[in-house]
């Protein structure tokens, strides 16, 4: 109904790098469905989402890695970098149906992928409609809860709540500011 330039899609996620803040945002490189997998005697392999897989030649098989569109992602990391009250990384950003809650299972499905900063729920989804629509598209989340070694996200998560307005107000501004050249 609507026609689109392209989808910039906004979010949390938790971080599978140590060192990644409360608050900090992840700007996606990639996006990778971690929970999108065929699974044979030789091993598991990663496979697009909603895609057909044994029955295709390997040759035609669908990406399961999503690349962000690479000018839409420096318009955003520009913008970000006029700014730097906001802290941001560039990298990949893991996406399932699983919301992960354990330090261990966070630093396993980093393991897919050297780079790998922050696991969500939603990217891979809007990824899968964007490629067949051949839009550009751009993700930013926010870390919602740290790689912890005490296996505990309801802390951080508690203490990111009390200041994701006051975040997604500064993200929001930087992005209004940057699509309008204002300064």
């Amino acid at each position: 109904k609507f026609q689109l330039d392209g989808v910039l899609l906004f979010g949390v996620a938790g971080a599978v790098k140590p060192g990644l803040e409360i608050g900090q945002l992840v700007v996606a490189t990639e996006v990778i469905q971690h929970d999108s997998v065929y699974s044979s005697d030789s091993g598991d392999q990663l496979m697009a989402p909603g895609a057909r897989y044994v029955s295709v030649d390997p040759k035609e098989r669908n990406n399961p890695i999503f690349k962000t569109d690479p000018i839409f992602r420096e318009w955003l990391s520009k913008g970000l970098q006029a700014y730097p009250k906001v802290k941001f990384s560039e990298g990949t950003l893991l996406s399932g149906s699983e919301f992960v809650g354990s330090a261990a299972r966070k630093i396993e499905i980093a393991a897919l992928r050297h780079n790998s900063l922050a696991v969500e729920m939603e990217a891979a989804g809007i990824a899968v409609v964007v490629r067949r629509l051949g839009l550009p598209f751009a993700v930013l989340k926010t870390v919602a809860d740290r790689l912890n070694p005490d296996e505990s996200i309801s802390s951080d998560y508690n203490q990111f709540i009390q200041g994701a307005a006051e975040n997604a107000g500064d993200i929001m501004d930087v992005v209004w500011r940057s699509w309008t050249n204002e300064d």
